[in-house]
């Protein structure tokens, strides 16, 4: 692995901050081993209950109801029918490349004490405790550090490299069912962004592109396993059920189907009719919940089909405005910790038999997840808190850089809260508000903001022209570019 940096496909720049090829393989092993810690002091990488049907997946090899594919297949292909271990430490490595390339790449000019901060940073958040837990959470922030080196620093990555990164963003994708809708929202943005705001309309128009390409091919992965599996084109069977659980929370499904039922609808629907008034969780997961009875999701996702449609005419008022309401909620949600507890390996324990993987279920009741503890371990309050300082430094330099002209501070602002935005509203429209929906991204703000504090500083306003003399193809004087250490974000 390589963190020299490419100003052309054939000419390599030093990676920085004065440190050595030896000093950043220090750092990546510090970095990797401070990310494989949570997985070790638990005794197995972590797990939540959402992890069964993941682990299902892999070990049948071919997508569920409830689902993306994705992730399962790369359980699989990283060794996890063998070893829980194997894909853990995949997505470690996963983490530690993106990480110190982003670092790598915005260090040119920060002394080395401000690296190892970078990385104090990414330690001390939530980094740690999503690169071994075996959920696919981890890849919203690694989609999110791709598309900023991409975003940021394109000109001086080699072709290589760029198709690499490509590459990592159509498989991302793949991996949970927010991520092809969360990237064609990105590719909508920076379209109109490329149209609005001529100082950055190439690098804007450049994202637009790769990120409707990686929709585009990650979704398509989706479709077309449930298209060679069910012979149905769509990214997820499951999807007509959480939508009919999200319009239960918001509206009064009950009521707007009784006139039809009362009529002879054949919907199996009607025979529940009166323990429909209960939430979207409860309805998908409660043990008590009317869903079992009604198909589960192998079934009953035909008939939540047809009925989302007639319940959205009725009722999408309140479906939108519920989603406008959870989107700025989940805005400001972010916690550490949430499905740490040991409701994952109790569930994976009483359910991997059957799926052939009896010998998970020692791993599970011999961890410190299964007693709850490993909860006492998540520094929830030092991860929160600097998540939220960074979120605010994020959204106030980006401010100061609209005002100030300061392209260099606020572009990289902007495709953050793009995405930070994007997240939230993805999730609002079929899911309630969680904790863990927000960590999976707000681990990256500590390290762009770090990054942003610096633009902001002496050397912004020589990134600034360099940028401008790119852009009107012209060769750079400055400094920076005569050090060999500019920054051809645009």
């Amino acid at each position: 692995m390589s963190f020299a940096t490419h100003a052309r496909p054939a000419a390599l720049v030093p990676a920085g901050a004065g440190l050595s090829p030896l000093a950043w393989l220090g750092l990546a092993a510090l970095l990797a081993a401070g990310c494989l810690a949570p997985a070790v002091l638990n005794g197995t990488p972590p797990v939540f209950t959402d992890s069964q049907g993941y682990l299902d997946n892999m070990a049948q090899f071919r997508p569920s109801h409830m689902r993306a594919f994705g992730y399962g297949a790369f359980l699989r292909l990283t060794g996890g029918m063998a070893s829980l271990w194997l894909p853990a430490f995949a997505q470690v490595v996963l983490s530690v490349w993106l990480a110190l390339r982003f670092v790598s790449l915005e260090a040119q000019r920060w002394p080395a004490p401000l690296v190892l901060a970078a990385v104090a940073l990414l330690l001390a958040g939530p980094l740690p405790w999503l690169a071994g837990w075996l959920m696919p959470d981890l890849f919203a922030g690694l989609l999110l550090l791709a598309l900023l080196i991409l975003g940021l620093h394109w000109r001086r990555l080699g072709w290589l490299e760029r198709l690499v990164l490509v590459g990592f963003l159509c498989g991302a994708a793949s991996v949970h069912l927010t991520h092809p809708p969360l990237l064609l929202g990105l590719a909508l943005a920076m379209g109109g962004l490329a149209l609005l705001a001529r100082p950055v309309r190439a690098a804007a128009g450049r994202l637009a592109l790769v990120a409707l390409l990686a929709a585009g091919i990650g979704g398509g992965v989706l479709v077309a396993s449930n298209l060679v599996t069910y012979h149905k084109a769509t990214i997820s069977l499951g999807s007509p059920v959480f939508l009919f659980a999200r319009l239960l929370e918001d509206g009064d499904v009950p009521a707007v189907l009784a006139p039809a039922c009362a009529a002879g609808a054949a919907w199996v629907t009607c025979r529940f009719l009166d323990r429909l008034h209960i939430g979207a969780d409860a309805f998908l997961w409660a043990d008590d919940s009317p869903i079992r009875e009604m198909g589960w999701f192998e079934h009953f996702y035909l008939e939540a089909a047809t009925l989302n449609p007639i319940l959205l005419r009725e009722i999408w008022p309140a479906w939108v405005g519920g989603a406008v309401r959870r989107t700025l909620q989940q805005m400001v949600t972010f916690g550490l910790g949430d499905g740490f507890d040991a409701e994952g390996p109790h569930m994976l324990a009483r359910e991997m038999p059957r799926f052939g993987l009896d010998w998970v279920v020692p791993l599970m009741t011999a961890s410190r997840q299964y007693d709850n503890g490993l909860l006492p371990y998540v520094p929830a309050l030092l991860a929160d808190s600097i998540g939220a300082v960074a979120l605010l430094v994020l959204v106030g330099l980006g401010g100061w850089g609209v005002a100030r002209r300061r392209r260099a501070v606020w572009w990289p602002a902007a495709l953050f809260l793009v995405l930070w935005l994007g997240n939230a509203a993805v999730i609002s429209l079929a899911a309630p508000v969680h904790d863990r929906y927000g960590t999976r991204m707000v681990w990256v703000a500590p390290l762009l903001a770090l990054s942003l504090v610096l633009r902001a500083g002496r050397g912004a306003a020589e990134w600034d022209a360099k940028a401008g003399d790119v852009a009107r193809g012209r060769p750079s004087t400055s400094h920076a570019a005569a050090a060999g250490a500019g920054t051809d974000w645009n």
